[in-house]
């Protein structure tokens, strides 16, 4: 997230956009009956048979799947028949059932928006494989279904960025998701891990705790960070990176009234400033994760050296990035019985 931590939840706006660690998500026929899950760099299938449920009840009206491996991890112990589902290769024909794989050549630990990313891009393939066509808008708010399922808390902001790319001004559950026609030409953002891996979940919850201890002090700060969204939405438009960076600051000054801007974020957001970064901010929960620095091409270098130096590490990322979208289709759709051989592959962007 770009702006806006926290105060999403409780109405206001914020500002996304979608980097360029991609997860990807392929699906292909299998003869085994049922829905097989592989998720070879994690062990969390939540999202993945969560996302599979939602689309067999919302988009094929067909009862939720028997998941094939462990048994403790079917979502219902009932036979899911596929030949009722027409395919992007036809229907007339019948499968036994399909395997749902997906790679991920980055750490979830740095608190991209993973699970938003695997949600989405599986949702897409299988509507895609389905003959199910989803605008963004809807695949968006499946797939926010999904993780307010599995997940219980959260304004989908990092869905809305797998969802459609680019930079976003979003507002809670897709009351708004408003993509800015905007260019970073320029200008850099670096990426900073703080070598500590947040728990969004626990500090989402911890901030709304403040809020019943002190309610108008609390709605008055959120409200706050909602107006330095809607300026940095000016500044970005304009290409005003001064500006921009003097809003980070302010942002991050409220963050940390929060008490979510913890020490190990702040050394490495105050080595960028002093090596001359324009502005910089935590990026998202807080707590650990990532910092973000905006800055000119001249103090690139030195605002990255700072950082490391700080005990960050940075990650090589670029923003603006494409939503889902499909990326390769391997083989040929032949119709006719038990011969539907391809497979769809559909990589999704990650947040900032």
């Amino acid at each position: 997230m770009l702006f806006g931590e926290h105060a999403v939840v409780y109405g206001e706006p914020c500002l996304v956009t979608a980097v360029d660690s991609r997860l990807q998500v392929t699906i292909e026929p299998s003869d085994k009956q049922g829905i097989s899950i592989e998720t070879p760099q994690s062990k969390d299938t939540r999202f993945v048979e969560a996302a599979i449920q939602v689309f067999n009840v919302r988009m094929l009206n067909l009862s939720s799947p028997t998941v094939i491996g462990d048994p403790a991890k079917n979502l219902l112990d009932s036979r899911w028949s596929l030949s009722r589902a027409p395919t992007r290769g036809g229907n007339d024909h019948e499968l036994s059932g399909i395997k749902v794989t997906t790679h991920s050549p980055f750490s979830g630990k740095f608190g991209f928006g993973s699970s938003s990313a695997v949600t989405v891009a599986t949702l897409k393939v299988l509507s895609e494989f389905f003959n199910r066509p989803l605008s963004n808008k809807e695949l968006f708010d499946l797939s926010f279904q999904v993780i307010s399922q599995v997940q219980g808390v959260g304004s989908g902001f990092d869905v809305a960025a797998a969802s459609f790319g680019g930079t976003l001004y979003f507002k809670k559950a897709g009351t708004m998701i408003e993509p800015l026609p905007i260019s970073w030409e320029g200008i850099e953002l670096i990426v900073g891990y703080s070598g500590v891996k947040s728990n969004t979940v626990e500090l989402v919850k911890r901030v709304a705790k403040l809020r019943e201890h002190n309610e108008r002090d609390f709605d008055s700060l959120m409200h706050a960070i909602g107006g330095i969204v809607t300026q940095a939405k000016e500044a970005l438009l304009k290409k005003d990176w001064l500006q921009l960076g003097k809003l980070m600051n302010v942002n991050q000054d409220y963050l940390r009234k929060l008490g979510i801007s913890t020490k190990i974020l702040e050394k490495p957001i105050q080595a960028a400033m002093r090596a001359g970064a324009l502005g910089a901010k935590l990026s998202g929960a807080g707590g650990g994760d990532c910092m973000i620095a905006l800055v000119d091409l001249a103090h690139k270098a030195a605002v990255e050296h700072a950082i490391t130096q700080a005990g960050g590490t940075i990650i090589p990322v670029s923003i603006h990035a494409p939503g889902v979208c499909e990326e390769t289709l391997q083989g040929q759709v032949v119709t006719g019985k038990r011969e539907v051989n391809y497979s769809l592959l559909f990589p999704s962007a990650s947040s900032l």
